[in-house]
């Protein structure tokens, strides 16, 4: 009834809704959004994938989703504790967001891993830390734009020459080092990442 849903082989996450496939379903009188709203909140994220899976076709979605349910880890529920946010914050940053090896991890249905990330570890400062690893660290000098042996600074991502910074650094100078742009602003722009926190 409705075109076939292609899978791209390079796709790192798989896909849970196409908006143009479900408007078509919609048109062609499926119950999509009846579907979904008769669905709890927890299980809305199921729903979708069933949804797509199925084609968009309610009834076998119904089904589909039935099957998906007896599949699905029953721990709903991501703990609230200290460690458990430390182990979800490593295991972003280990596992560059990939949310279905993070759940598979803590042993909890995808879910339940991205209503902990929404709700909960979103709003943590160990949320900030993971956006500044995720950032790409730079590989050329901030000033010059070239390549070579760099020293970053421990305030903000940007990496310098010893000799493009003003004055010239002759050595690397131990411990934290900052740019002249953050000793002057007297605040450092990023904090940094510690994989190992207990």
């Amino acid at each position: 009834m409705f075109r076939n849903l292609s899978k791209s082989s390079d796709s790192r996450y798989d896909q849970v809704w196409n908006p143009a496939v479900a408007e078509t379903a919609c048109c062609f009188g499926e119950g999509i959004y009846h579907f979904m709203d008769s669905l709890p909140f927890r299980l809305k994220d199921l729903g979708m994938r069933a949804l797509h899976k199925a084609n968009y076709n309610v009834e076998v979605a119904s089904n589909e989703f039935k099957e998906m349910q007896k599949h699905e880890p029953k721990n709903e529920d991501v703990r609230c504790t200290r460690e458990t946010l430390y182990r979800f914050h490593s295991l972003m940053i280990e596992k560059r967001k990939d949310f279905n090896c993070i759940a598979s991890d803590l042993g909890v249905s995808l879910g339940a891993c991205l209503t902990y990330y929404y709700n909960k570890y979103k709003q943590s400062d160990e949320y900030q830390e993971l956006k500044m690893c995720l950032k790409e660290e730079s590989d050329q000098c901030h000033i010059c734009h070239k390549h070579g042996d760099l020293i970053c600074c421990d305030g903000c991502n940007h990496t310098f020459h010893l000799t493009c910074i003003k004055p010239p650094i002759l050595i690397i100078p131990a411990g934290d080092w900052y740019c002249p742009s953050c000793k002057q602003s007297g605040t450092p722009q990023r904090k940094l990442c510690f994989y190992g926190r207990k």
